[in-house]
């Protein structure tokens, strides 16, 4: 027996706690055992005749380390299947909804491991409006109503990185949603529509909306609301001193309450309302006896140059027709004869306190005009 032979025995037998260090060849270190070569040195392990080298790990399972890899899961790896898909039906991965529907498809595949499976589209493109939902397993959302055809391939992926992947095929048959539903109020017609919308409600000139569920003779257009009409869209000729136009908003409490104030009756306040509307109706609101606007005239423009002044039809002279606010803090609402289309808006004052000037506070009725529907 050679001597490295015999003093790595002498080691085992009476060591439990060891490091025999013979050249760096072979180290023990009980309860761990460190095999290290010299440099440029080889380990060998090599069995007898017919015989196997056996590498085992812990009996409650371990790991088996080669140059930071575990080979143990490489092996796993590699002799680890890919998921099967279970068929959603007889004839595969088919599905069919109407126009609108909430669809919900589960996703099946199964994996001999029985690892949790991750699910993604690879190629192709699933109809607008769905997802594969957040715990990943089912595709689900509302299809889109039109007549179309869609085709996309799903991956199913385990842990080990192991995929399989199925086409799926969906059938989007797109239905008459006026028929469906009867949407549209107070006597508008509905006009079936593809796509993202579905259908179309062409109102009588006193409505709007989706449905025409908007009264337009009640509906503010949003004066009074600085994310509706900003700042920059309210303005005035010969404001007093201390005053701005945007504080002209119904209810605004600024400028001590009196709202925007004018020099006399060659003042006028002026809203942009960004868009056309069909104005059918003006809210004026004083601040007392003293700082008020008792009665005013409109004139309005669709391009912001050209003005017209609201007349008075039942006039027998060609006049303006005069609108009444009032000459305290309670609001008053003044209905047009007739609606009138226009983005620019003037409030004119006529009457107010001889010993001061015309303070006012406002807002506009109607409905904007843009795909007949309100912002």
């Amino acid at each position: 027996m050679e001597l490295k032979a015999i003093v790595f025995l002498i080691c085992v037998l009476m060591c439990n706690e060891a490091t025999c260090d013979d050249g760096g060849i072979l180290q023990i270190h009980y309860p761990n055992i460190s095999i290290e070569a010299d440099a440029n040195g080889n380990i060998t392990l090599q069995s007898g005749a017919d015989a196997s080298v056996y590498v085992i790990p812990g009996i409650n399972g371990g790991s088996v380390y080669f140059d930071g890899e575990d080979l143990l899961y490489l092996i796993k790896v590699i002799n680890g299947l890919p998921p099967v898909w279970k068929d959603h039906s007889s004839i595969g991965f088919f599905h069919t909804a109407f126009g609108g529907e909430n669809v919900n498809v589960k996703l099946e595949a199964i994996d001999p491991e029985n690892m949790k499976m991750e699910y993604k589209v690879v190629a192709g493109t699933m109809p607008p409006g769905l997802t594969i939902d957040s715990n990943g397993s089912r595709i689900t959302g509302k299809v889109p109503d039109v007549d179309a055809l869609y085709s996309f391939t799903v991956r199913a992926t385990n842990s080990y990185d192991k995929y399989a992947d199925a086409v799926f095929r969906m059938q989007i048959i797109e239905r008459n949603q006026c028929l469906l539903n009867h949407p549209c109020q107070h006597g508008g017609v509905c006009l079936d529509m593809m796509g993202d919308i579905p259908y179309q409600c062409n109102c009588t000139e006193q409505y709007s909306g989706m449905n025409c569920e908007i009264r337009c003779s009640t509906n503010s257009l949003g004066v009074k609301n600085t994310s509706v009409i900003p700042e920059a869209m309210m303005s005035a000729y010969l404001t007093r001193e201390n005053y701005t136009a945007t504080e002209g908003r119904l209810g605004s409490t600024a400028g001590e309450g009196k709202g925007w104030c004018g020099e006399n009756d060659n003042s006028w306040l002026q809203i942009d309302l960004g868009s056309l509307a069909r104005i059918f109706g003006v809210i004026s609101q004083s601040y007392s006896g003293t700082y008020y606007t008792g009665s005013y005239f409109m004139s309005y423009s669709v391009d912001g140059t050209n003005f017209n002044d609201l007349m008075d039809s039942s006039s027998n002279t060609t006049s303006k027709l005069l609108l009444n606010g009032t000459s305290n803090s309670a609001s008053y609402t003044t209905d047009l004869p007739d609606p009138v289309m226009a983005r620019f808006v003037r409030l004119h004052p006529v009457s107010y306190s001889s010993s001061h000037y015309p303070c006012q506070r406002v807002d506009l009725l109607g409905c904007y005009d843009e795909d007949n529907m309100s912002p």
